[in-house]
């Protein structure tokens, strides 16, 4: 009869956990990010199966229009910081971090910002954390005191 119980109140967690979950977890968070930046129809025709998508040019149309409208979204994702102080010559500092990142990595966006008392610069839009780990490695061997942030990046294209 304990046992019974006991399973009972387990089944009654769950129950209340899987009624709460779909408010917590976010749509971005369920997004594909190796689909980034690529056509699925054209990724279907083209893997040489011969499969051909028939869609009404309205699609063809929106698909452009969907993209750009999200590219003024923000979403959950990660950055790597490789700055931050709040010394007196920290503003003059962040900038000349940002430009020699940005000649040194061109491919990776870099943010600088200041939240007081702090001058802060971060770089990359990754939407997963084992992207962000895998650019860190390469960005370590310049700035070797970097790390990964949690921040809401911009929506990559």
């Amino acid at each position: 009869m304990k046992r019974l119980y006991n399973i009972f109140k387990i089944g009654v967690v769950v129950v209340i956990a899987a009624l709460f979950m779909p408010a917590t977890l976010s749509a971005q968070s369920l997004v594909d990010s190796t689909l980034v930046g690529r056509n699925v129809f054209e990724m279907i025709e083209g893997d040489g199966s011969g499969v051909r998508i028939n869609r009404s040019p309205s699609v063809e149309e929106a698909f452009p229009v969907y993209l750009k409208k999200n590219a003024e979204k923000k979403i959950s994702g990660y950055r790597i910081r490789i700055f931050f102080d709040n010394k007196q010559t920290a503003r003059v500092q962040s900038g000349e971090v940002e430009e020699k990142f940005k000649e040194e990595f061109p491919h990776l966006p870099v943010y600088r910002t200041y939240t007081n008392p702090y001058f802060k610069v971060a770089v990359g839009d990754f939407r997963s954390k084992s992207d962000a780990v895998r650019a860190l490695e390469e960005v370590k061997r310049s700035y070797p005191k970097a790390f990964i942030i949690k921040d809401m990046i911009n929506y990559p294209l």
